[in-house]
């Protein structure tokens, strides 16, 4: 397969930001820099939170800073519908525009490229319930241990307690620029092949899986927060 070039990657240079898996493996990525017209790899982000991207586009192994064929082709198929703007279709479930720059590509769990919202967090990309800013987690029934419900409440020392203003049955959705910046955990890909994986041998759905695990989870998480809460 012959990696895109040119008109093709300039589709990219109009969303938000578009960050893949780099070609070398390495455990780095990449994510595509519209000032360089080239890719540009991720720094070890434990060492570097602050700046988690180079500046500038570099090698790896002796080869240019790319993601793999395959996954580029994905990111394309998700971003040129987008860019195109097909009459009478919406392509982000959150806030339902069709403008590129609103919106960012990112592998998924599972290492597809996929279609994120900048102005809406993703329920499925969570905080670690031990809150390390490392890496992020797969907000869904089958996450890893770290992946925990979260129940953020309102008030300030100075006025009265006022309770929970919002729960997140799989943990808290990160914003955009740390979807983009932080790595997955490595437990929840594992976990997140494992489910398919799975799922797939015994001819399972597996989102109806998930979602009939999903709605337990729900009716536990009600259960807690009225115990605790309803006084």
């Amino acid at each position: 397969m012959i990696a895109p070039t040119g008109e093709k990657l300039n589709v990219l240079s109009q969303f938000y930001a578009v960050v893949l898996n780099h070609r070398m493996g390495s455990g780095q990525r990449v994510r595509w820099s519209p000032t360089h017209d080239a890719w540009t790899s991720s720094r070890d982000y434990t060492r570097y939170l602050g700046e988690p991207w180079r500046s500038e586009p570099g090698e790896a192994f002796g080869e240019a800073d790319a993601p793999y064929t395959d996954e580029l082709v994905a990111a394309l198929v998700v971003a040129e519908p987008v860019v195109a703007r097909e009459r009478g279709r919406s392509y982000c479930e959150y806030c339902f525009s069709d403008e590129a720059q609103a919106h960012f590509i990112a592998p998924n769990v599972t290492g597809e490229p996929t279609l994120y919202c900048v102005q809406s967090p993703a329920y499925s990309v969570v905080e670690s319930s031990g809150g390390n800013g490392r890496v992020k987690h797969w907000g869904s029934p089958f996450g890893c241990q770290s992946v925990e419900h979260h129940i953020p409440s309102g008030g300030y020392s100075r006025d009265p307690y006022i309770g929970p203003v919002a729960a997140y049955v799989y943990g808290r959705p990160l914003p955009a620029d740390e979807v983009i910046n932080r790595e997955w955990c490595s437990r929840c890909v594992g976990a997140a092949h494992n489910v398919r994986n799975n799922s797939a041998a015994s001819g399972d759905d597996e989102l109806e899986w998930a979602r009939e695990q999903t709605q337990t989870d729900v009716r536990y998480l009600s259960r807690r927060m009225l115990d605790h809460y309803g006084g």
